[in-house]
């Protein structure tokens, strides 16, 4: 009990000590003190606006990154994948729906579905695209299929039942099969090659 009375008291003559010393400080020593506390402040206030940029910039990825989730997600109700099919289905009855008369037409219209890029190496800037020498042709399936999502990415695999026919000639059936990859954010056909041509030979009313 004496040595616990003993610790309080050293402590009471400590802290009252300290007290003293405190209250003597010199008015250069104040102005110091008062000068670090308006750094504090402003390092505060500082840190608090870089938190609210970083939180900022935060929401944005985060919104970017569901925002691929969502758009890489092959569920058919999803629009991301509903804006795939419907792009490239725009794309490929553009292609092959077409008459000697509006063949012309057919290259500005698949602009609106080809990247700058693949518009570029399908269509030879010095080609001649205005006519398509009495060929007329015409889809009868066309079948869409995704095959995987690489990043921002949509490949697919495209089938197309058609048939075609010179001037008076009679119809002829192929099918196509395409190897393509979509651009989900760009909605828009980056790349897209030949897997295979069967011509059946089938003629058809």
């Amino acid at each position: 009990m004496k040595h616990f009375i003993t610790g309080i008291v050293c402590l009471l003559i400590g802290s009252y000590g300290t007290f003293i010393y405190t209250s003597h400080m010199h008015t250069k020593e104040r102005a110091q003190q008062e000068e670090r506390m308006d750094q504090l402040v402003n390092e505060k206030n500082q840190n608090g606006n870089k938190a609210l940029e970083y939180k900022k910039l935060y929401e944005e990825e985060k919104n970017k990154a569901t925002e691929l989730s969502e758009a890489l997600t092959n569920d058919p109700n999803n629009q991301k994948y509903q804006q795939y099919h419907e792009v490239v289905s725009q794309a490929f009855q553009t292609l092959f729906n077409y008459t000697p008369e509006n063949f012309k037409e057919r290259r500005e219209k698949v602009k609106a579905y080809f990247s700058d890029k693949l518009f570029q190496s399908f269509f030879n800037p010095n080609g001649n695209y205005t006519n398509s020498n009495g060929v007329s042709s015409r889809i009868n399936t066309l079948s869409i299929y995704d095959r995987a999502v690489q990043q921002k990415t949509l490949d697919g695999v495209v089938v197309v039942d058609y048939e075609s026919k010179r001037e008076e000639g009679e119809w002829i059936k192929s099918t196509v099969y395409y190897q393509l990859s979509y651009d989900v954010f760009q909605k828009k056909i980056t790349d897209f090659q030949t897997l295979g041509t069967i011509l059946k030979g089938d003629q058809v009313e």
